[in-house]
């Protein structure tokens, strides 16, 4: 899975998507089914990716990888996922990749915020949400994404990824 991941994100090997996204919709379909209170209209909010990767990679590979995963989820569901990127990067941040589990929350520490305010019916003050990650290692950059949708008043009641490293199962 790691090597997979890292020829999609950093190789630009994008023809993965199709092997990426399947898990990814089971993930996805897993937590829908075990969090009713979604509600018929599931905002997907997608963990924002720095603008030095946008730019050096040209794309934002887990974005589209998290919407490849929803295609056809409402047709499984019933329910309607409605893709809402609502964060983005505050300040720079630096690559993660070998950073330790205390410099990566120290890394992202208040490294998020709205891209919008919360005022679009799929994701406002109250509303039930899930955070979409492809990885999370350390859970440094769900949860500044889970600070700031709260202190905005949405409710994130869910992180979904594709992948999570041993030390993020750690207690």
């Amino acid at each position: 899975m790691r090597r997979c991941l890292v020829d999609f994100k950093d190789h630009g090997r994008r023809d993965l998507i199709g092997v990426l996204a399947p898990p990814l919709r089971a993930a996805l379909l897993t937590a829908m089914a075990m969090r009713p209170e979604l509600g018929p209209v599931v905002p997907i909010v997608p963990a924002p990716s720095s603008p030095r990767s946008r730019r050096e990679r040209g794309d934002v590979p887990t974005h589209l990888l998290v919407r490849a995963a929803l295609a056809d989820l409402d047709v499984l569901t019933g329910r309607s996922c409605v893709w809402t990127p609502v964060l983005r990067h505050a300040r720079r941040v630096g690559d993660q990749a070998r950073l330790s589990r205390t410099e990566r929350a120290r890394n992202t520490d208040h490294a998020f915020l709205l891209a919008r305010p919360l005022a679009r019916p799929q994701v406002s003050v109250g509303r039930d949400v899930l955070v979409v990650d492809d990885v999370v290692t350390t859970g440094a950059t769900v949860r500044e994404c889970v600070r700031v949708l709260r202190e905005a008043g949405a409710r994130p009641v869910a992180v979904v990824a594709l992948a999570a490293t041993p030390a993020a199962r750690r207690p």
